[in-house]
Order: C-alpha cells, then sequence, then structure tokens
C-alpha cells in the first residue's frame, strides 16, 4: 500500500471516530446511499456546500446532449432489433446511439436542476474514460480540459464511469407540485409521482460506491447541523430532511421514501432554526 493511501485510511478512521462521539447518529460504518428530502429553497444550502468542498467537482456537459431526433431515431432501431413495440421498456433496457456526447469537470455551479448529476471525487483519482472493449479503458487525463466520451450512458444527460470510486451520483428532486396542464403535453419524460393532483414530495440522494467512504462522512455530519434526522432507530433507515422541505413534510404533503413510513418521526421533528 502506498504512503498517501496509509495516511488517507488512517484520517478515515480518525474522522469516523470522532463523528461518533460528536454526534448521536452513528458516522463510523460509511454509508454508499445517503437519502434527504429538500426542495427549492433548501437547495442553494447543498448547493453552496458543495461549491466549497475542495474534494468534488461537477461534471457538466461540454457540447449539445442527444438530440431529440438523434434519440427518436436510436428508439426506433432498438425497437426494430428487439421486436419490441413498447419504447419505455426499450429505453429503459439501455440506448445505444452514434450520439458520442462531450463533457468536462467545473469547480463550481450557480444552480442545481432537478434530475440526474455526476460529480467527480478528486481524491480517489483520475475518471475512467471507458473503452467499447471493455479492455483498454484509460484515466481522462484532464477532467477540466474536457474529453469525449465512447461508451455512452443509458441516459444522455449524466456520463457513465463504470462504478468507479471517483464517480458520485447526486439524484436531486425539489419538485412536489403536480405537472400543469400544459407541461403534461410538453415535458417529454413526465414522471409518474407529478401525473396526480396531489403535491409529492420525492427524496433525493447521494450515491458513492468507494469501500472506505470519507467523504460521505463528513456529508452526513454536515447534514447532522442543517437537516433534521427522519427515520427509525437503525442506520440504514436515515433519511435527512432539511428546514423548508421538512416544513412542507409536516403539513401532510405526501412523499416518497424508498417505501419507508417516516409519518411518526415528521411528527415529532423540529424544524431546525439556520444560524
Amino acid at each position: 500500500m502506498k504512503r498517501e493511501d496509509c495516511a488517507r485510511n488512517a484520517v478515515t478512521w480518525v474522522l469516523a471516530a470522532c463523528l461518533v462521539l460528536y454526534s448521536s447518529t452513528a458516522f463510523a460504518e460509511a454509508r454508499a446511499w445517503l437519502p434527504f428530502f429538500v426542495d427549492e429553497q433548501d437547495v442553494r444550502i447543498l448547493l453552496d456546500r458543495l461549491n466549497a468542498d475542495p474534494d468534488v467537482a461537477f461534471i457538466i456537459p461540454n457540447g449539445p446532449l442527444e438530440s431529440d431526433e438523434d434519440r427518436a431515431r436510436a428508439i426506433r432501431k432498438l425497437l426494430e432489433k428487439s421486436g419490441r413495440t413498447d419504447a419505455t421498456s426499450v429505453v429503459v433496457a439501455g440506448r445505444h446511439t452514434d450520439h458520442r456526447q462531450r463533457w468536462r469537470a467545473v469547480k463550481t455551479v450557480d444552480a442545481l436542476a432537478d434530475g440526474d448529476h455526476a460529480l467527480w471525487y478528486r481524491p480517489a483519482g483520475p475518471l475512467p474514460l471507458l473503452k467499447a472493449d471493455g479492455a483498454s479503458d484509460q484515466p481522462i487525463a484532464d477532467p477540466f480540459a474536457g474529453w469525449t466520451e465512447e461508451v455512452p450512458s443509458s441516459q444522455a444527460f449524466r456520463p457513465f464511469f463504470g462504478g468507479s470510486p471517483a464517480d458520485i451520483r447526486l439524484a436531486l428532486s425539489t419538485r412536489h407540485r403536480p405537472y400543469s396542464p400544459e407541461e403534461r403535453k410538453t415535458v417529454r419524460e413526465r414522471i409518474s409521482y407529478w401525473m396526480g393532483d396531489h403535491d409529492y414530495l420525492v427524496a433525493s440522494d447521494f450515491q458513492h460506491r468507494a469501500v472506505s467512504d470519507a467523504w460521505l462522512v463528513r456529508l452526513e455530519h454536515w447534514m447532522s447541523t442543517v437537516a433534521v434526522r427522519l427515520g427509525g432507530p437503525q442506520r440504514e433507515d436515515t433519511w435527512w430532511a432539511f428546514p423548508s422541505a421538512l416544513r412542507k413534510l409536516k403539513t401532510g404533503m405526501r412523499y416518497y421514501a424508498n417505501g419507508f413510513n417516516l409519518d411518526r418521526s415528521i411528527r415529532e421533528a423540529q424544524v431546525p432554526v439556520r444560524r
């Protein structure tokens, strides 16, 4: 093991131990998945935290995303090859198109839109440039200078890195209002939560596959200072609610938390006062 790796592991264990002593929530075991509720008012708190973090950078498109025409053409090809008639099932199964997206890393962004985002966890090393043959992957020399993907993601708006520990995934959902009549006609990919007549708040989450994830440990500790813990006594039952989102939940707004019932902890939670 390299000296740098030993030092990093030592720091991780010390940090985890300190956090256990500091908080009633156990932070010792790294989480691969960190779920939370946030709305359009809260998201600025999260964005400021990520923009100030020296260990992460945002990965954004460095050119036009796949056009609607290219996407429709790819779906038709998949349908012809598979013999299916259900376009939705084909899209979920995966896409193989001629479009090769260009990407680049940036240290900060001005806003975070709802949807899926990729972040580069810089201490884990370079991001991989995946090759079609699966055997000649190579590191991206300078993500800040940009690169062109060779293996397209199943989602045109987010790059694919094959489960690299340098890849952090953020699924962000601040919306709660149902689609307007106009949106029901124009939004290309409508999400079922907002197809009804009721407000619906859906949990967001971070995912990171690093074996020893000091970054998610630090992020969860930070959440404990700005948000409120929801859920049961077990660590895997933990959900975080930012202040404005929690106020909405406490009014009885419907929510989705992967099937978990958080009603009791929502009733008992106190909305934090931001300092």
